[in-house]
């Protein structure tokens, strides 16, 4: 039996200048040691070492720089394997350099300041179990 999981279609929202702006405090909280810019970080040392994170209003798309592929020759099945775990939560779409990442429950939030805000936390929060399971290779 196979399970179609159909996404939302996207929300438009009023207040996604308070979603962005949440969202990189939040990223400056949770990622000191790396170089935070609006909606991208950058890890240049440390565990995540290699790692190129961008987040839209959507998706987390996670990149991969050529040390880390490198080091890394079974990336992409080990990825497969790896993020399954988290299907659940999130579809995942693996390509030869990076991962994107797709919330399953992102519109459920109502388009409220408090509402913004807890939209830009779950996005970000979601990050952390993507970069667990990539530490983890």
């Amino acid at each position: 039996m196979v399970t179609k999981i159909f996404l939302q279609p996207n929300k438009s929202f009023q207040r996604i200048s308070h979603y962005k702006s949440e969202r990189s405090r939040l990223l400056q909280l949770l990622y000191p040691s790396a170089s935070t810019n609006i909606g991208k970080v950058v890890f240049k040392e440390g565990a995540n070492k290699g790692i190129v994170v961008r987040l839209s209003k959507d998706q987390i798309f996670i990149g991969f720089d050529k040390t880390f592929l490198n080091s890394r020759p079974n990336l992409n099945k080990d990825l497969t394997t790896k993020f399954k775990s988290l299907s659940n939560h999130m579809e995942y779409k693996i390509y030869e350099k990076s991962l994107v990442c797709i919330q399953l429950n992102k519109n459920s939030f109502e388009d409220t300041r408090i509402g913004i805000k807890q939209r830009a936390a779950l996005h970000v929060l979601t990050l952390e179990p993507c970069l667990t399971q990539i530490r983890t290779l």
